[in-house]
């Protein structure tokens, strides 16, 4: 999941994850605060008297506060996080879903996920990019068209969703 884009999300209304998603944050929450309990550790350990020791302080005190903010952001996603509860057999696309598509000559597969969860070197797509929004709500045997944003248009069969 990437995390550098957590300024981004809206709060104060629900975020829809996948299960992958919400363990996936709840995992980054875990390994931060254990990151910030040793950055904790380190700088009770220092010497402020030591050059060097106060040198390093200063750049454990930065990943501190860096820790701190992704903290409070994930915090924060969690608060309004729902999980995606789609139905096994469900007939249409939405978030959670996998779809596999064929565009003359090729197949590809990729998972609706929220624009947080968003990684398309690993074919999770957006509810929200060009793409995933007009397969929201399709059905199997249906196409659909669109304009990719650098202008071209593009147009899929969809041939199969789990």
């Amino acid at each position: 999941m990437n995390y550098r884009h957590l300024h981004k999300i809206s709060t104060r209304k629900a975020i829809v994850l996948t299960k992958e998603g919400l363990d996936g944050l709840k995992n980054r929450l875990d390994v931060l605060m254990k990151e910030k309990l040793k950055i904790y550790e380190r700088l009770h350990s220092i010497d402020p008297k030591d050059k060097v020791d106060h040198l390093l302080s200063v750049d454990e005190v930065r990943e501190l506060e860096d820790a701190e903010a992704e903290l409070a952001k994930i915090t924060e996603i969690l608060r309004y996080a729902t999980p995606v509860t789609r139905r096994k057999k469900s007939a249409d696309i939405g978030v959670g879903s996998t779809v596999r598509l064929y565009s003359f000559p090729r197949y590809v597969e990729y998972t609706i996920v929220s624009s947080l969860e968003a990684d398309p070197l690993s074919n999770k797509i957006s509810e929200d990019s060009p793409l995933g929004k007009v397969l929201i709500g399709k059905k199997v045997g249906e196409s659909v068209s669109f304009m990719t944003r650098k202008g071209k248009e593009s147009a899929y069969s969809i041939v199969e969703l789990r």
